[in-house]
């Protein structure tokens, strides 16, 4: 929306808000803004379709623009958001998206996430901070499980709660794979959550960088009921190594296993979430895109610094190569 006097006016020229192009003809000038994938009404911050991705976020209203946090994230067509870097503030974002096939794993990711939304660093002149976000699990009704066949290995389920959890796995790992910054936390409820035992196991497993599951152990039951332990494999998912099985790790952080200690609700308590863990996904991130040899699965896409670009794929560590150079340090 223009505001009267404040403007320049150009019959040349097409574009406005966020460089989209302007559509004068049905709502007036500035009124109605073409992102490409839907049209954006400038007067009220909303768009007039609904998001074509918004079962992603069945939290947000699917008119809504930005998360309804403009000043932190950008949409770049209409279908999605992303990051933004305030340079002027000198932050930086660091994105993912947990998706969850429970309310028990929803409520363990979230819990685990808390402690990196919590945390920043000042990394050289940068302010780096964390938007974990985790989406709860699709609903699924009796009527709706009850109502279809469902083989898995062969057989067929015939539990309701089997075949729900069934369903909604397949809902969350078809929303991880169409969203490019999914990941995917199913606790112990997966084929490959292993029963571990003694002083020393796996407490849980992250693959290929999108997939995370806890094992359960003997004595002290769900490992996904540790949030420490969660966090640790949050770290795996923006490119963070174990100790002696990669370069981007630290001592005395959230990826230091040695650290663990029981808890009087009988879980493991790691170290904190440290500035040097957030040091290392830096490292990462810049490794990554330079194209130096990262054995990491987390993929990377940096927002250029004079420009907003879409974002990548999978995690997204939006990093100004210009600002972070390879000696950063923290401060």
């Amino acid at each position: 929306m223009l505001m009267p006097g404040r403007h320049a006016r150009s019959s040349f020229y097409r574009y406005g808000f966020n460089g989209k192009e302007n559509d004068k003809e049905i709502k007036g000038n500035g009124n109605s803004v073409d992102f490409g994938a839907r049209m954006y009404d400038s007067r009220i911050g909303r768009w007039f379709s609904t998001d074509a991705l918004f079962k992603k976020h069945p939290d947000l209203s699917p008119y809504h623009f930005t998360g309804n946090n403009p000043i932190i994230f950008v949409d770049n067509d209409g279908n999605d958001f992303g990051v933004r870097i305030n340079y002027k503030k000198k932050t930086i974002v660091i994105v993912a998206n947990i998706y969850t096939i429970s309310m028990k794993t929803y409520k363990q990711a979230l819990a685990a996430a808390k402690a990196w939304n919590e945390k920043t660093a000042n990394i050289g002149k940068m302010k780096v901070s964390f938007q974990i976000n985790v989406i709860k699990p699709k609903p699924i009704s009796d009527e709706e499980a009850a109502s279809v066949t469902i083989r898995k290995n062969g057989k067929i389920i015939n539990s309701l709660a089997e075949k729900k959890l069934f369903m909604a796995t397949t809902h969350a790992k078809n929303m991880t794979t169409k969203d490019i910054i999914g990941n995917l936390y199913v606790g112990n409820e997966s084929d490959k959550s292993q029963l571990v035992k003694g002083e020393k196991f796996i407490g849980g497993v992250t693959n290929l960088g999108e997939m995370t599951w806890m094992n359960s152990h003997k004595k002290y039951g769900d490992m996904g009921e540790s949030p420490d332990l969660v966090s640790h494999e949050i770290g795996h998912l923006l490119g963070l190594d174990d100790k002696k099985e990669g370069t981007y790790y630290a001592d005395g952080g959230i990826m230091d296993y040695e650290g663990a200690q029981k808890n009087e609700k009988g879980g493991f308590n790691l170290f904190s979430i440290s500035n040097e863990d957030v040091q290392m996904i830096i490292n990462y991130a810049r490794d990554k895109v330079s194209g130096i040899n990262v054995e990491g699965s987390a993929n990377v896409t940096i927002i250029n610094e004079d420009k907003i670009t879409p974002i990548g794929t999978r995690i997204v560590n939006p990093v100004p190569l210009k600002s972070i150079e390879p000696d950063t340090r923290i401060k």
